[in-house]
């Protein structure tokens, strides 16, 4: 019976896997768009509550937390690739409706404003 239950859960443990892995892969794709929790559930064809125990117990964290942290990574990127472009064109540009909401976020995250980053990491190159 022992066998049984350690069989199970690594099939388990490999349905979660690749589950994640189409999720990780559609926030990598669409980032940009306005993305919801419902839209990722139908990705992986389960309940949001499914998509939501599932994601936390393979990452740590929710797929909406996990987006938002996506989108702040690759605005940091595009902060320092492209230094004459608008920071409010990068939040738009990277999934933000609102340039004070990234710009609040973006300091939580980085402990610094989207302005700062990018001079400081300028000043590097």
């Amino acid at each position: 019976m022992f066998w049984y239950k350690q069989t199970k859960s690594c099939i388990h443990q490999n349905i979660n896997s690749v589950r994640v892995a189409a999720i990780l892969s559609f926030i990598e794709q669409h980032y940009p768009e306005n993305i919801t929790l419902s839209n990722i559930a139908e990705i992986v064809n389960i309940s949001e509550r499914e998509t939501l125990r599932c994601f936390k117990k393979i990452t740590g964290e929710s797929p909406i937390q996990y987006l938002l942290k996506y989108r702040l990574i690759r605005s940091a990127s595009v902060l320092t690739e492209y230094p004459d472009k608008n920071i409010s064109i990068v939040a738009e540009e990277c999934g933000f409706d609102s340039p004070a909401y990234y710009t609040k976020k973006f300091k939580e995250f980085y402990l610094c404003s989207p302005r700062e980053y990018r001079q400081v990491h300028q000043a590097v190159f």
